[in-house]
């Protein structure tokens, strides 16, 4: 079955890279200074939590939640009776020993900006890029960066790092473990269900809940066209979109690099999990604008090669303190 599974891998990266790949542009660079400064507000929506606002450069701002992990444990994974699951979504319990913050909202194209002093050269839902007509109008710098590599969103939260950080802390990729912990909204249950919403737990998915392929939805009656974007949307769009931690748009919008290597979930219980040491391919998740509501399940896993870029492709960052 797994062999089958990496099969089906191999062939649906080469599918999502003919369908997705879009067109390159070239874009001037440039430089972008940052003073960084922290301040604490509540959590907009959701479950109230901590909250630090960093001021990236510019007057551009980048916002994190608390995520209270540690001591805690949940089922990673989908339950056998999940409808859709895959064979490499086998449940397991997983326990965290750190709390972490996460990214409020998807890294944006403005942040991108601000930190590299330019937009990702191959950047598609912009005013200069191949699906302009899409966003003809519209202010695209609070939409999310997309068509970045995993080295792409590496180097960002290095940046991020260097220049806006808070004394002690380090801005990095989440680890699969810790997306799906936050994407749950720290529900432990091994009976999961896909969805975590605004209004809750969820088994279903309906049109306009979140930017998905609006035609598929998920255990939900009739699709909708009218409310399939085919693009992405300013993050935190979709005020159905936001669960327990007040954290927006996991399910939906763009798939989200993780940082573990790809490979099969070990059987027993593990302890802050960081994936295989080497790999292939890298994780992403969360589903997006182009997917039918399966593939935004919580538990549902995909993968690229880490130097590949989509239209529906981007990232969030978590910070932790630095060991």
């Amino acid at each position: 079955m797994i062999r089958f599974r990496l099969a089906s891998l191999v062939l649906g990266v080469l599918l999502f890279s003919m369908l997705l790949a879009g067109c390159e542009r070239d874009q001037p660079s440039g430089s972008s200074s940052s003073s960084a400064s922290v301040s604490s507000s509540t959590s907009g929506g959701g479950t109230p939590g901590k909250e630090l606002v960093v001021d990236v450069a510019d007057g551009v701002k980048l916002k994190v939640v608390f995520i209270p992990a540690k001591g805690k444990k949940f089922w990673m994974g989908s339950p056998a009776t999940e409808k859709d699951r895959s064979d490499d979504e086998e449940q397991h319990e997983v326990e965290f020993t750190k709390d972490y913050y996460l990214g409020v909202f998807e890294v944006t194209q403005a942040q991108y900006r601000a930190i590299n002093g330019r937009d990702p050269p191959a950047l598609q839902f912009h005013k200069n890029g191949c699906g302009a007509a899409k966003v003809k109008g519209m202010n695209t710098d609070d939409f999310p960066v997309e068509r970045v590599s995993w080295d792409d969103a590496k180097d960002f939260s290095e940046k991020l790092t260097e220049k806006a950080a808070p004394k002690g802390y380090a801005f990095r990729l989440p680890t699969e473990a810790e997306w799906e912990y936050a994407c749950r909204g720290g529900s432990g249950d091994k009976d999961s269900v896909p969805f975590y919403l605004k209004s809750g737990p969820s088994k279903s998915l309906s049109p306009g809940q979140i930017n998905f392929n609006a035609r598929y939805p998920y255990e939900d009656g009739k699709g909708d066209d009218d409310k399939f974007l085919g693009r992405t949307d300013h993050v935190g769009g979709h005020p159905e979109a936001v669960n327990a931690f007040g954290v927006y748009d996991m399910q939906g919008n763009v798939w989200e690099w993780c940082a573990d290597w790809y490979g099969p979930y070990p059987k027993d219980k593990v302890s802050d999990p960081t994936g295989p040491k080497t790999g292939v391919w890298k994780v992403m998740r969360g589903g997006s604008w182009y997917n039918h509501g399966s593939r935004c399940r919580a538990a549902c896993r995909y993968v690229n090669f880490p130097e590949d870029m989509h239209s529906d492709l981007g990232f969030r960052v978590a910070m932790s303190p630095v060991p």
